[in-house]
């Protein structure tokens, strides 16, 4: 009898867990459907929205200091948002290189600015 409940819920669990993934696809698709259904700036808030949330997880891995937060914010509020800028004005020539040159050359700018270079985004 115990083992036979315990079947169940399992059961029932793997079953919700299915059924919140299948909600997820729809939310997303219907998402990318509305985003396509706006035109180019629904295709580029979309996007910019999700390279904002991947830039977030992504330093919420790494080991930051209190002296990286200006590097960072510049990261998130300056850089991230003109490079969508740029894709909306068809600049594609800077567009493809204004991250691995001007970024990556700013934020060190900026860490050296503030005084605290030791261990920077280490």
């Amino acid at each position: 009898m115990r083992a036979l409940v315990v079947a169940a819920m399992t059961g029932a669990a793997i079953l919700l867990w299915r059924l919140s993934e299948l909600v997820l696809v729809a939310f997303a698709s219907i998402l990318i459907a509305v985003a396509f259904l706006a035109g180019r700036i629904g295709v580029l808030i979309l996007f910019a929205f999700c390279s904002f949330a991947a830039l977030r997880e992504f330093v919420t891995l790494t080991n930051t200091r209190r002296a990286d937060h200006w590097a960072l914010a510049t990261a998130f509020f300056v850089v991230l948002p003109a490079q969508y800028v740029l894709l909306w004005f068809e600049n594609y020539g800077i567009f493809s290189v204004f991250i691995p040159v001007y970024a990556f050359l700013l934020m060190p700018i900026i860490s050296a600015v503030r005084g605290d270079t030791q261990h920077f985004l280490v």
